[in-house]
């Protein structure tokens, strides 16, 4: 999701200042050098032509900034996260997503919910485990996953819903304050963007003078300039309306299993390329999710356009539906998927107009041509359309 920043205005909220003198710094010529790129967090942003503003890419939960290159890249593992492997080790995986550590556990210890503990315990003990809580009971150690969406407080050691995630950034204090989401999920946290800077979509950079306005998005200011805009002979750009909001990421996951029920623990599959697209000729809604050779598709049909509901195999309500899984390793084609499902459950919860939101889940039973079975768990789609 790209996003232009257009380079701010620094005087007319500050009228008085203008004419005195002070040591707040002034707008700057240029922000960057075009066709460069940098990290602001996990944000990528790209410098656009002139040097005068962003574009910016959001890189989300599934991606990091990767500061040699300021571009998204895709994680190797859950951000944050650690994992246990066997009962004697752990894979922590970094803040960023970008590599994994190796923890072996002490002799006394053992891993559980990702984390070494004692083999043994006393009393009622409590602690946090990766997204669980872990309790003493008659001197062993008792583990409660906690729900999707939530995280094991360390404070009272109970499952308590996330306050945000890492896709999400924002601004407050009218444009002087950047926050992030934290790395666990449990707060903003906050960064002043200082004297002379001015927080956008939640990174903070500094004012720019200029010529003209380039907004990319819908605004309740108009991108003419007025003379409101001119200072000592120079034309500056406006200040972005506060009501711009950055697009929701799309969202396309699923548990990929060798059986009908999940193994404990098991990770949904995020897919950083996803589409919804209403076919009104074959009336069939297509929704689809893709990560390298790896892609899901679901194929709702024959529906009305807006439709929501459930579709079942059993059902019928759209016969001619379908769900294909690819997982890269074989080969494909004529558009042919290796799994196509035997059996299937979709939900659509939102069907939305061109530029509204498809959201549902979805699961089902698929196999390939030589009757080899692999399950989609848990899938949930919220994808502009």
């Amino acid at each position: 999701m790209l996003r232009r920043l257009a380079s701010l205005l620094p005087c007319l909220f500050l009228l008085a200042a203008c004419g005195a003198k002070s040591t707040t710094p002034g707008p700057v010529d240029s922000l960057c050098t075009a066709g460069t790129f940098q990290c602001f967090g996990n944000v990528s942003a790209a410098c656009a032509a002139g040097g005068k503003s962003y574009d910016v890419t959001q890189c989300g939960v599934d991606k990091f900034c990767n500061a040699a290159t300021g571009k998204c890249e895709g994680t190797v593992c859950e951000k944050g996260s650690s994992k246990c492997v066997g009962s004697d080790s752990s894979n922590i995986c970094n803040a960023d997503g970008s590599a994994v550590t190796v923890k072996s556990c002490a002799s006394s210890e053992m891993c559980l919910a990702g984390i070494c503990i004692s083999k043994s315990c006393a009393g009622t003990q409590q602690k946090c485990g990766w997204n669980a809580t872990l309790t003493c009971s008659a001197k062993a150690w008792s583990k409660q996953d906690c729900q999707p969406g939530e995280m094991c407080d360390p404070a009272t050691y109970a499952c308590k819903a996330r306050a945000c995630d890492g896709s999400h950034t924002q601004c407050s204090d009218d444009g002087t304050t950047a926050a992030h989401c934290s790395d666990t999920g449990d707060a903003w946290i906050q960064e002043s963007c200082g004297a002379g800077n001015v927080c956008v979509d939640g990174i903070c950079h500094a004012q720019v003078t200029g010529s003209t306005v380039d907004d990319t998005v819908a605004s309740t200011d108009s991108d003419t300039v007025s003379s409101d805009d001119i200072k000592d002979g120079k034309t500056l750009l406006e200040l972005p309306p506060k009501d711009i909001q950055m697009d929701q990421p799309d969202k396309f996951e699923v548990i990929v299993s060798q059986s009908a029920t999940a193994p404990d623990g098991a990770t949904p599959m995020s897919f950083s390329n996803a589409s919804a697209v209403w076919l009104d000729s074959l009336g069939t809604l297509q929704i689809s999710g893709a990560e390298g050779t790896t892609k899901v598709e679901i194929q709702i049909a024959k529906i009305e356009e807006f439709a929501t509901g459930s579709f079942t195999t059993a059902g019928g309500e759209a016969p001619a539906s379908v769900i294909g899984y690819s997982d890269g390793t074989g080969a494909v084609t004529g558009g042919k998927f290796q799994y196509t499902s035997s059996d299937y459950t979709i939900t659509l919860d939102a069907f939305g107009d061109v530029g509204a939101r498809i959201t549902g889940s979805f699961s089902g039973a698929l196999a390939d041509a030589n009757g080899v079975k692999v399950w989609l768990l848990d899938g949930k789609f919220d994808i502009k359309r």
